[in-house]
């Protein structure tokens, strides 16, 4: 046995001791701190960015994609191990240069020392070697993991979240800063990590994807299934289990526990296709169902309008105003259910030509409308197609900023809101 091969051994014995160890303060509170840093730096230009990548490669090895991911929250921060943490927030305060990002607040000197040094080449995982599977189908696999070998590949960074076929995030608008965290559900976490911890968790298969729109799929090499290096690995199902299961290892490395995977080769609509399917058994949040149901017309109607290039605000719609969005415009355009898919069709360009007449009339090409908005505009928009009325000589008449303080609103418009409207517009 070599040195480096002994130095290797050495290097992952101190590892597993530290990740037992007690930080200074609760891990929860790194990872909030972090949180918000990398929202402020994603608003950082190109040129911050490409420096923050290239730091994040030279001091630590860590690969500029997965540093890309980081900032875009692929890699969130609850997936992070606490040598992860400490290497991005070393990088992060050698940006920002604030108290607050000063590593020795939060980790103990033997976590500094070891979590200061570089990933080895030897522990990172780029080729993912399985050698227990079977082919179900043409695009999906299953196969078994141990426990060791998943905790390997999360210290790799191979495993990403995807929120398109994922579950919403939590948002948190900090003035100009958008703050997103993986929503979780504590009290599932902690009854997961109890079964686990003692034994009693019955094995359960989790699902990952490599998208095959962007992706080389796996390969059959010498009776291994493998998967590329540059291919991304996307937990589409299963993330909590994920989570304990890395973390009860983490805690107890002898701790050994076998994982079912399905490995499949879905493109997102499919994979949003296999969710709806799941939610059968694990109820998934409205926006994600809702979204996910591309037979709905007006869920087409507004994905389209999202994705369409003529749109000024395209890509403005996220996850909580597209269940918004869906809940107001079936009460404004299908009610009654009878909705055909030339009238989506319909629906989703008026909706844009109208829109795009208001954003180049008051020059909001950088702005995201609000719930208020979105309601006051949809029901001027419904309005005029009734009356036969010119969509933007009503708006100028009206007082959009006095009637939206009216819209006190949380999650959807009242009765008393479509009343205040039905008020104001009857006589325009």
């Amino acid at each position: 046995m070599n040195f480096k091969m002994i130095e290797y051994i050495v290097y992952l014995i101190i590892r597993n001791l530290l990740r037992r160890l007690i930080m200074k303060v609760e891990e929860g509170i790194v990872r909030d701190i972090l949180r918000d840093a990398i929202a402020v730096a994603d608003l950082r230009n190109k040129t911050f960015k490409q420096q923050f990548f290239k730091l994040m490669n030279t001091m630590y090895n860590i690969p500029i994609g997965d540093s890309v991911f980081i900032l875009n929250n692929k890699l969130p921060v609850e997936t992070m191990t606490k040598d992860t943490m400490y290497k991005l927030m070393k990088v992060l305060h050698h940006f920002f240069q604030t108290q607050v990002l000063e590593t020795e607040r939060y980790f103990t000197e033997i976590e500094d020392i070891n979590f200061g040094k570089k990933i080895l080449d030897e522990e990172i995982i780029k080729e993912v070697v399985i050698t227990n599977w079977i082919k179900v189908n043409e695009d999906q696999y299953l196969c078994t993991m141990q426990s060791d070998y998943v905790n390997r590949l999360r210290d790799s960074l191979r495993f990403k979240y995807n929120e398109n076929t994922q579950r919403s995030m939590t948002v948190k608008e900090r003035g100009e800063t958008i703050i997103k965290q993986v929503t979780l559900v504590p009290e599932a976490r902690k009854a997961i990590h109890a079964l686990m911890e003692n034994n009693d968790f019955i094995s359960d298969d989790l699902t990952l994807n490599i998208n095959p729109d962007f992706y080389e799929p796996p390969k059959i090499i010498r009776g291994n299934l493998v998967i590329p290096e540059e291919s991304v690995i996307d937990i589409i199902d299963g993330f909590h289990r994920y989570l304990e299961m890395t973390a009860v290892k983490d805690e107890n490395p002898d701790w050994e526990y076998t994982c079912i995977f399905n490995i499949v080769m879905f493109n997102e609509d499919k994979a949003n296709k296999f969710i709806i399917q799941r939610d059968k058994k694990n109820h998934l949040t409205e926006e994600q169902v809702v979204m996910s149901n591309k037979t709905d017309l007006i869920t087409l109607a507004i994905t389209n309008l999202n994705n369409s290039d003529n749109f000024h605000l395209k890509g403005s719609i996220d996850k909580e105003m597209f269940l918004y969005l869906h809940r107001m415009m079936i009460r404004l355009f299908n009610k009654n259910n009878n909705f055909k898919r030339h009238d989506m069709v319909q629906l989703y360009k008026d909706i844009e030509k109208n829109i795009n007449k208001v954003v180049e009339e008051y020059q909001l090409y950088s702005s995201t409308l609000t719930k208020d908005k979105w309601f006051i505009y949809l029901y001027v928009m419904k309005h005029c197609a009734n009356n036969e009325l010119n969509f933007i000589n009503v708006i100028k008449r009206l007082n959009i900023e006095e009637i939206s303080k009216q819209m006190n609103f949380k999650k959807e418009p009242l009765d008393k809101h479509y009343a205040i409207l039905y008020e104001v517009t009857k006589n325009v």
